[in-house]
């Protein structure tokens, strides 16, 4: 059953987040004017943008979810992606605790960092979550153009490169001389094939 929005709880956000910048427009406007104020303004400042940033992602989160399986959900991060990047958010199923997250460049910036990048807790680690979520994203990148693009992982990480390879992605170039991390590529058309091979044997 997919989850629904929870509007209830995204008004309280949204609130919250009004009376933060409030809060800190005041602090601007007051400083600005002559007015005086405590020397640790600044901080105060940056510790209101963290606070309105971890209230952005509940928004995000108290959403429904763009994709789900038994074990995990995947939620689209409108705040932190744009044209060039999407940032997607993972949970355990059900949960609204967030558990990592899945980024695609639809622009590589760098051969260093390739077109997926991903991060899990490290408590989470060991579940096949990067796995399950990149494979439910699947359809996201073929409806955005993304069907062959390289991910990169370095050499000593294993469990990085098991991930790329049971994705699909193979590997086209090792580290060397300055090049401090292997590159894979990867083709969705090809992974699908062979997964539906797999399921017919």
């Amino acid at each position: 059953m997919t989850k629904a929005i929870n509007k209830e709880l995204i008004e309280e956000l949204e609130q919250s987040i009004l009376l933060l910048n409030k809060r800190k427009k005041d602090i601007l406007e007051k400083i600005n004017t002559g007015g005086e104020y405590p020397n640790n303004y600044r901080a105060e400042i940056i510790q209101i943008d963290h606070q309105i940033s971890i209230l952005k992602e509940k928004i995000v989160l108290a959403k429904t979810p763009l994709a789900s399986n038994q074990n995990i959900d995947i939620y689209y991060d409108e705040n932190n992606s744009t044209d060039k990047e999407a940032k997607y958010l993972l949970t355990i199923h059900d949960c609204l605790e967030k558990i990592g997250y899945i980024e695609i460049r639809f622009e590589n910036p760098h051969p260093f960092l390739g077109n997926i990048g991903y991060k899990i807790d490290r408590k989470f680690r060991g579940n096949g979550y990067t796995l399950q979520a990149l494979n439910l994203l699947k359809p996201t990148m073929l409806e955005n153009g993304l069907e062959h693009f390289t991910m990169t992982s370095y050499p000593d990480s294993n469990a990085s490169i098991k991930i790329i390879q049971d994705f699909g992605g193979k590997l086209i170039s090792e580290a060397h001389d300055n090049q401090y991390w292997n590159e894979y590529e990867v083709n969705l058309t090809e992974v699908e094939t062979d997964q539906q091979e797999k399921k017919q044997k």
